[in-house]
């Protein structure tokens, strides 16, 4: 599945964010102990303290994340009509993978290209939206709103969480961005 995916790439270097996690050949590579700690994620209250012991690498952390996707949506999206997983199609993978993806690349300072790909997937999440009714996550455009802010692109951040809420009701949570996005807008402007 990884090779058949339209990795993100970094546009200065050429850098191709192509994460392990999507593979599934990453699960051979996981000892038995491993496996165990993963399974007691699982089954955890709070994965976060199983997984981030001083002692667990970061390959055990992707694989529970693979296989707690797989283990959550996976039957879920197994049984979507064709139209529903092709509405949801972003480079390759169904939208809803490339969150923590997304994450990644925030967090190592790839805005551009994880702003993109964010937008990618919000227009996923409205395709499916046009034919199912059924409402994107407002998650989508929050990460979208941080990136941007990140970005110091303030006024781009307030238009998206202005048409978001206008569209979708049900997100107004993210107006409480809109005043600090309105005061760092403010002090940027000459």
């Amino acid at each position: 599945m990884a090779h058949d995916v339209d990795w993100p790439q970094a546009e200065a270097t050429g850098e191709v964010f192509d994460l392990d996690w999507y593979n599934t050949g990453t699960a051979k590579a996981i000892t038995a102990t491993e496996l165990e700690v993963i399974d007691r994620a699982l089954k955890a209250q709070d994965p976060g303290v199983v997984l981030y012991a001083p002692n667990i690498p970061a390959y055990v952390r992707t694989e529970y994340h693979r296989q707690y996707f797989v283990r959550s949506f996976g039957t879920q999206f197994l049984h979507q009509p064709h139209e529903i997983l092709a509405a949801g199609n972003v480079r390759g993978i169904f939208y809803l993978e490339w969150s923590e993806f997304i994450d990644h690349m925030k967090r190592t300072n790839h805005l551009e290209e994880a702003l993109a790909l964010t937008y990618e997937c919000i227009d996923a999440a409205e395709r499916i939206e046009r034919i199912d009714h059924m409402e994107p996550g407002p998650g989508w455009y929050e990460k979208a709103a941080i990136i941007l802010r990140k970005m110091n692109d303030y006024e781009a951040e307030i238009r998206l969480i202005e048409d978001a809420v206008r569209r979708y009701p049900n997100f107004s949570h993210l107006e409480q961005r809109l005043p600090t996005a309105r005061k760092l807008l403010a002090k940027q402007l000459p």
